[in-house]
């Protein structure tokens, strides 16, 4: 297992990457920044959907400055850990239940047996989602979350049933494995700057891009109907008014004003459920707060910093 840089973003110093095996068998790739001697904890840094160790350098970076050792990895079926099908640009799950699996075997073979306690969980999106689900089901020792743009709610899909059972009928019949309507094989990251959903910082962007184009087996096509179906019984769970008086831990939920993908308002009334999360709105911010401007980057660092310290 290795890591992709490029001359302005190299891999940041001090890195074990190596891959372990989920308990079904499929290959994960991890990396491991231990960060000093005397770190004050481990940033469990889980990613969103399509995403890759490599894109997240310049936040391990800024986390190991901040005296942290960090862990992250690239979930089944993206990055370089083993895909699910032949077609490796389809982005493919069964059900969450896999990527549970893929985070608490990260968990006791990596983070547990070789990483400095406390343990922070800072994640993104598809990774969010499944911290809380982790965190609620008491099956990680997590001590703190940061949750940038969880994937809560999914417009349109996590709270209407009929939707749910339209894409679970896809399923059955065979169809899980079928790109979502109007999805394809071309790679998220290759595509054009104008128009996308993700940041307003081009320069962002196009670094990923480049980090693609320099080894292509980290990209990601569009989502199938199998993972969209998969997510959207994921995300039903959060609407349950119990489920937020299950994280205990005490959490910050910073949601972009102008995300698209996932829905800022079921962030919101999510954490206003719960006593321990703490829920900031970076306005003006597309759905990838952490690859955006430094005006709504350095509001997310404020926010870090005043929520560990």
């Amino acid at each position: 297992m290795k890591l992709v840089s490029l001359p302005d973003y190299p891999i940041p110093d001090g890195v074990i990457v190596s891959s372990i095996r989920a308990a079904d068998g499929v290959e994960l790739r991890f990396a491991r920044w231990p960060g000093p001697f005397d770190a004050r904890g481990t940033v469990v840094l889980l990613q969103g959907r399509a995403e890759f160790i490599e894109k997240y350098f310049e936040v391990i970076g800024e986390l190991i400055s901040r005296g942290f050792g960090v862990v992250t990895f690239d979930w089944r079926g993206q990055g370089l850990s083993d895909r699910l099908l032949p077609d490796k640009r389809k982005g493919y799950i069964e059900d969450f239940a896999q990527y549970d699996l893929d985070f608490h075997s990260i968990f006791e073979q990596v983070v547990q047996p070789g990483c400095r306690p406390p343990y922070l969980g800072l994640a993104h999106s598809t990774g969010a989602a499944m911290l809380l689900r982790a965190v609620a089901r008491r099956s990680v020792p997590i001590d703190s979350l940061i949750l940038t743009s969880p994937m809560i709610g999914l417009p349109f899909l996590s709270e209407s049933g009929l939707a749910r059972i339209a894409l679970r009928l896809l399923v059955s019949a065979g169809f899980g494995t079928r790109y979502v309507p109007g999805g394809h094989d071309d790679i998220m990251d290759l595509r054009p700057f104008a128009g996308n959903k993700r940041t307003s910082d081009q320069g962002r962007y196009e670094r990923c891009a480049r980090l693609v184009a320099a080894q292509p087996d980290l990209g990601l096509g569009s989502p199938t109907i199998g993972w969209t179906a998969a997510a959207a019984e994921a995300t039903h769970e959060f609407a349950d008014p119990d489920f937020p008086r299950r994280i205990l831990a005490r959490s910050l939920v910073i949601a972009p004003g102008r995300d698209q993908i996932v829905s800022p308002a079921a962030s919101r009334a999510f954490s206003e459920r719960s006593n321990s999360i703490k829920y900031v709105m970076v306005a003006n911010s597309k759905h990838e707060l952490l690859m955006e401007h430094d005006e709504f980057r350095s509001q997310f660092w404020a926010a870090f910093d005043s929520f560990w310290t």
